[in-house]
C-alpha cells in the first residue's frame, strides 16, 4: 500500500470510521456489475469457457462501445455525442518571401495542394534573379 493510502486510512480512523473499505460512489451507475448481468456472464462462461469478450457482449446484446466511448463517462440518459465532420482547410497556401535591406523583393505563392520541387524552386530563383537585376538598374 502506498504512503498516501496509509495516510488516508489513518485520517479516516481519526474521523471515527470503522471500515477500511471505500464508500460506494454515487456518481457512476453500476450497470455492468449488477447481479443479473453477472449471473448471465457466469452462465455463458459455464457453457463455453473459451468464449471471447466480444462474443459475450454479442450474446448479452450490450451496446457496442469503442475505447474512446469507454473513456468518457456520461449518464445513461445523456444524449449521444455528435461527431464533427472533418473538412479540409480552405486556406492552405505556401508562400516564399525574399526581401532585402529596402523591403520585400519577391513573393512566390505556391498553388494549393502542391509541394515544392526542384523545378519550381529553380524557376522561383530565376524570377528572383530577374527581379534583383531590374531593381539594380533603377
Amino acid at each position: 500500500m502506498s504512503r498516501s493510502r496509509v495516510h488516508q486510512k489513518c485520517t479516516w480512523f481519526g474521523e471515527n470510521r470503522t471500515s477500511v473499505d471505500d464508500e460506494p460512489k454515487s456518481a457512476r451507475p453500476k450497470t455492468s456489475t449488477d447481479k443479473e448481468n453477472t449471473s448471465r456472464v457466469d452462465e455463458l462462461i459455464k457453457c463455453d469457457w473459451r468464449m471471447k469478450i466480444y462474443e459475450i457482449a454479442l450474446k448479452l446484446e450490450t451496446p457496442k462501445k469503442t475505447k474512446r466511448d469507454s473513456m468518457t463517462w456520461k449518464h445513461p440518459s445523456s444524449p449521444e455525442t455528435k461527431k464533427f465532420k472533418v473538412q479540409r482547410s480552405t486556406a492552405e497556401v505556401m508562400a516564399t518571401v525574399f526581401w532585402g535591406a529596402k523591403g520585400v523583393i519577391l513573393i512566390n505563392i505556391l498553388p494549393q495542394r502542391q509541394c515544392i520541387n526542384a523545378s519550381q524552386y529553380c524557376s522561383t530563383l530565376d524570377r528572383l534573379r530577374q527581379r534583383c537585376n531590374s531593381l539594380q538598374k533603377t
